[in-house]
């Protein structure tokens, strides 16, 4: 495991997720927990650099704020408990290490936090049933490439934080830990995740083959049971989303890149709108002039988060699918080409699976229309008469209001609310070119 995991700097950004600098937010009680360890586990052994890696990696793990128990550190007895795990190191790790690799995939199948814990999907799609150590090793080569390895240890943490373990359990993790400090990150780390992985995802497939062998048609009874083996293995349900992703693909670039157009209602727009100027004014405050910032700044980034939190919200999420389904659904029934048709049935069938990949093309396609919506102003606004001439229209409270009241007429009360607290976040401002340049998909 690289010593650059965890390697925080005082003024950068905490890796809780607060928006806070590092120090002013989780270090101080990082520092504090490294102090009763180094303390108490120094006036016992001497620390090798080794241990001095670990125990750092493991104050970062119990001290950054992960939404879990806040309940205080007890270092005394965290430090026995790290004691032990080095007076049992070489034993367990290396003259067992085949039944230590058993205890960590046992741990990882067993504990809550840590049933999500897993090699992404989209990499285990690319291993057959029975992959021979060499294609493990090339799965190995790609994990390395493109995983945050703080990303998993972050996750243990939580898990060791929320979860019920015994002091057996505790140490065995942080043998698992030690390996990874000790040898190559993918093999002393991730290899019991990729073990786990794709050994669940056998299972799951083998106890779908039972639910399906012999049938022409599933009832519901069957639909349940499936949906119960989806439950059981998180990374089953990725798997078969990515599956399903790699298949549609090429159908549904064909369908993005013009073959379909979306037209969602305007209040899911404007909310995107309204939460991507209030996250670039309060980034940037009064950076923002005209072209000021360069399109490689972070406000590209906001555009993406823009839309990742507004679809995490259920009020636009539900009309965003459901628009895309019934557009998808509606021109597939009309559709006279066969293999057009095709297409677009199984773009529906992916659409009918929900996944992490699922979520992602939902995203995309929303994006791309929004930036095609901005670009084809003016436009009229559903049905309520209103036409939006041009972007400055949409911040200016005389529309709001307008529309807002719009809603409220249909009985959309639940979304002008939403909308009313997106717009309570901002004052009225003008809009910086680079914004509308950014909607407008101009470089």
């Amino acid at each position: 495991m690289s010593s650059e995991i965890f390697k925080i700097e005082r003024n950068d950004d905490c890796l809780c997720g607060s928006g806070k600098k590092y120090k002013k937010c989780c270090l101080p009680k990082v520092e504090k927990i490294k102090a009763g360890l180094m303390e108490a586990i120094g006036n016992k052994v001497t620390i090798t650099a080794e241990g001095r890696e670990f125990l750092r990696i493991i104050c970062v793990m119990y001290g950054i704020d992960l939404d879990a128990d806040d309940a205080k550190v007890d270092t005394e007895r965290l430090a026995e408990t790290i004691l032990h795990a080095w007076d049992e190191e070489e034993r367990i790790i290396i003259n067992n290490s085949e039944e230590f690799m058993e205890k960590i995939e046992k741990i990882l199948r067993e504990k809550k936090g840590m049933k999500f814990i897993r090699i992404p999907g989209s990499m285990m799609i690319e291993l057959d049933d029975d992959a021979e150590d060499e294609e493990l090793e090339d799965i190995m080569l790609e994990i390395i490439e493109s995983v945050q390895p703080e990303d998993y240890l972050l996750e243990v943490a939580y898990s060791l934080r929320t979860d019920e373990y015994t002091e057996e359990e505790i140490k065995n993790v942080f043998h698992w830990i030690s390996l990874g400090l000790l040898s190559d990150f993918a093999h002393g780390f991730m290899l019991p995740i990729l073990h786990t992985s794709l050994k669940e995802i056998n299972e799951a497939k083998e106890k779908v083959r039972k639910i399906i062998d012999g049938k022409d048609e599933l009832d519901e009874d069957d639909g349940n049971k499936i949906a119960k083996v989806y439950a059981e293995y998180p990374i089953f349900t990725e798997y078969i989303g990515a599956k399903l992703m790699e298949d549609v693909q090429d159908d549904l670039n064909e369908v993005l890149n013009g073959r379909l157009s979306f037209r969602f209602p305007l209040y899911t727009v404007y909310a995107f709108f309204l939460k991507f100027f209030a996250a670039t004014v309060n980034m940037f405050g009064g950076i923002i002039k005209g072209n000021s910032l360069d399109y490689s700044d972070d406000v590209i980034n906001y555009f993406s988060d823009a839309a990742d939190e507004l679809l995490a919200e259920e009020v636009i999420f539900e009309k965003v699918f459901e628009c895309i389904y019934d557009t998808v659904a509606e021109a597939e029934q009309n559709a006279d080409d066969e293999a057009f048709k095709e297409k677009l049935s199984k773009i529906r069938e992916f659409l009918s699976f929900f996944s992490f990949e699922l979520f992602f093309a939902i995203k995309d396609i929303f994006l791309k229309s929004i930036s095609g919506y901005f670009k084809s102003l003016p436009q009229p606004v559903d049905d309520s008469g209103i036409t939006i001439n041009s972007i400055d229209d949409i911040l200016k409270p005389e529309f709001f209001e307008q529309y807002v009241s719009y809603l409220e007429s249909k009985g959309l009360t639940k979304e002008a609310d939403y909308l009313k607290g997106l717009y309570s976040e901002i004052e009225e401002k003008s809009i910086p070119d680079i914004v509308k340049n950014i909607l407008n998909n101009e470089n």
